[in-house]
């Protein structure tokens, strides 16, 4: 099943692959661990395992899901939704011949060519229950929607006649058919219009409420867990940087480490004062090499856009102990948690290890032949998916867009769970070199004069360049070589920009 080999089962062991429900210090089990120790340290894993392909690995990943149960919600609660069954018609659309148009219904007999004069029989607006008969020689007054009346064959444009007291003036030659919708023409009673698995935009809405139904069976949203992890992580709730100095650091314990760090100290607060939107804070929780938190908003943004419920499980130190227990906490109340940092072989990642203690069924811990986002780790515990993604933020992002986006879409029903691909022509040639991956560049893409869409990176290519991925709009996949020159055709996949 893994191509990384059959000793990756047993935590204690050097394996690099996959396990199935493994515990520390065990070869296979099923118990479910809490393991209270320090992270375990990944110095004796070899860095240079193969490499996996990331159509496999996503594989892989999605043979875990499978679509949450299905509600029925009102069709004002259904957008985004996707449906759990499908909808066949339940009567004609239209149900009667009607007018596409403002303007006269006529019978084209009754017309010899423009200019022709017909009496005006009456006015027939939408929504009205009108039986008389068209009689021969007339015109009758009528609006989009309105039933085209018996005798009627062809509708002319308002815009196409004069009218003067009870006579009109055709200013063409209609012929029959002209403007009007029959019934039928859109949907025949039987008809599967909406399909399962399908995501309901507003138009889907609409056609629901086309055919009377008020109510849709669908598939849940899942509820996505984001669980940022590292010791040099605070929260930039608190305030921003306003440069080293000496200050106390009252209310900072809970956050870092008390010991200085380089001998530089930040000074804290946790009531910022006279902070203006878009701008810093006054004062700041950093302190020496500690970053703010970004992985943790950005991913709960993205687990928004992509239509789940995330929920925000907050920033634990690097202690494989705390891990655990924030880790099957989120698996009790989620569908699927996903933490940021410690997924690679350094001596402080401690995915392998974790996976490994509290699994519950199947995980892998592997490197995607990708870049960024590399190292990768997944696997369940109870019914909840874990996904240990990258600590570099746009490996991180990237790594979502790749693998977790397309889980969630899964879980929620969507029988098209990745998002289109696209060809494109290279602006620019880009320099590169083989090396086994394929290079996943965060990119600008958009349209020349004649219409051709065109592809540049966004920016300098770096897994920690934050920069570049708020200013990118798509991802260009380049498969492994070397330089590639422009005008080169390549595929992209566009994403979300809000």
């Amino acid at each position: 099943m893994s191509r990384f080999g059959d000793d990756a089962a047993s935590v204690g062991g050097a394996g690099t692959g996959s396990g199935t429900g493994a515990r520390a210090g065990t070869g296979t089990g099923t118990g479910t661990g809490t393991g209270t120790g320090a992270a375990e340290s990944m110095s004796d894993v070899a860095s240079n395992r193969p490499l996996v392909p990331f159509a496999e690995v996503r594989r892989r990943l999605l043979a875990l899901a499978r679509p949450l149960p299905a509600a029925d919600l009102p069709l004002a609660h259904a957008h985004g939704k996707c449906l759990a069954a499908s909808i066949a018609a339940p009567f004609d659309l239209p149900q009667f011949d009607n007018s596409a148009m403002d303007g006269y219904a006529i019978n084209t007999q009754d017309v010899t060519g423009p200019g022709t004069v017909l009496e005006v029989a009456g006015f027939l607006p939408a929504g009205s229950d009108f039986k008389t008969a068209l009689p021969r020689g007339h015109a009758i007054r009528i609006m989009t929607g309105a039933p085209i009346p018996q005798g009627a064959d062809a509708v002319v444009m308002l815009e196409y006649a004069r009218t003067s007291g009870h006579q009109v003036t055709l200013l063409t030659s209609p012929h029959p058919g002209d403007h009007i919708r029959r019934i039928g023409e859109n949907v025949r009673a039987g008809d599967s219009v909406l399909h399962a698995g399908q995501r309901l935009g507003p138009a889907a809405i609409g056609l629901a409420a086309n055919l009377g139904i008020s109510t849709l069976s669908v598939h849940d949203s899942p509820t996505v867990g984001i669980l940022a992890t590292g010791d040099e992580l605070v929260q930039p709730t608190a305030g921003a940087m306003v440069g080293p100095a000496a200050g106390t650091m009252a209310g900072l314990s809970d956050l870092l480490p008390t010991e200085r760090v380089g001998g530089s100290v930040a000074q804290f607060t946790t009531e910022p004062e006279g902070s203006e939107p878009g701008t810093p804070s006054r004062q700041s929780p950093l302190l020496g090499s500690h970053l703010f938190d970004s992985n943790r908003p950005m991913l709960l943004a993205a687990a928004a856009s992509a239509g789940a419920n995330p929920v925000d499980l907050g920033c634990v130190p690097d202690d494989l102990g705390t891990i655990e227990k924030a880790v099957i906490d989120a698996a009790g109340r989620c569908d699927i948690v996903i933490t940021t940092g410690g997924a690679g072989v350094g001596d402080r990642d401690w995915a392998r290890t974790l996976l490994g203690n509290i699994s519950t069924g199947t995980w892998h811990w592997l490197e995607a032949a990708i870049k960024p986002g590399k190292p990768f780790a997944f696997g369940q515990v109870y019914e909840a998916i874990i996904a240990c993604l990258p600590g570099n933020p746009v490996s991180a992002i990237v790594g979502f867009e790749l693998f977790c986006r397309p889980l969630l879409r899964t879980m929620a029903g969507d029988v098209m769970p990745y998002r289109p691909i696209l060809a494109a022509r290279l602006a620019q040639g880009i320099h590169r070199r083989p090396d086994g991956k394929e290079h996943l560049i965060l990119s600008k893409v958009w349209l020349d004069e004649t219409g051709d869409m065109l592809v540049a990176p966004a920016g300098p290519q770096a897994s920690h360049l934050l920069t570049t991925a708020a200013a990118a709009n798509a991802i260009a996949f380049l498969p492994d070589g070397g330089p590639i020159e422009a005008g080169t055709t390549v595929e992209i996949t566009m994403l979300d920009m809000v």
